[in-house]
This record gives structure tokens, C-alpha cells and sequence, in this order.
């Protein structure tokens, strides 16, 4: 991408508070340390880890920060 490009974005609402974000965001969750990211994929959580990955055998994942935060992590992924 060059200087003059922009990617595109959308406004996504996800617990009660809108954010901008890549057109390829997906999926949006809130990992164990509060912080809000966007997937392109679903993510899952790896057995006896404390936060969402979108790695998987077939792709690594985009993903991107969206936000920092706190609440109930594991019941947070919301398809967008």
C-alpha cells in the first residue's frame, strides 16, 4: 500500500461502543487482557490459553488492535 491508498474501513458496534475498522474485520473479540482485536477469520481459543487466535493449519490470519477494554473475554467473539 503507498502513501496515497487508504484502506477501506466500515464502523462495526461491539459491546455497546462503535469502532472503525477494515473492510476484511470479520469477527471482533475481546482477549483476556481486555484489549479489543478484529479477525478476518473466526478465531478459536487454544486449549490453555487466555486469548483468541486465528491461526489455524491452512492460513495465519490478519488480524488488527482494535481497542482496550475489560469484560467476560471468552463469551466475546461476535461475528460482523
Amino acid at each position: 500500500m503507498n502513501d496515497n491508498t487508504k484502506e477501506e474501513t466500515k464502523k462495526v458496534t461491539f459491546e455497546g461502543r462503535t469502532y472503525t475498522v477494515p473492510t476484511w474485520v470479520g469477527w471482533v473479540a475481546r482477549d483476556a487482557d481486555g484489549e479489543v482485536y478484529g479477525y478476518r477469520h473466526e478465531p478459536t481459543i487454544p486449549e490453555g490459553d487466555s486469548s483468541w487466535s486465528s491461526r489455524s493449519n491452512y492460513y495465519e490470519d490478519n488480524f488488527i488492535k482494535i481497542a482496550e477494554g475489560q469484560n467476560n473475554w471468552e463469551d466475546s467473539l461476535r461475528k460482523i
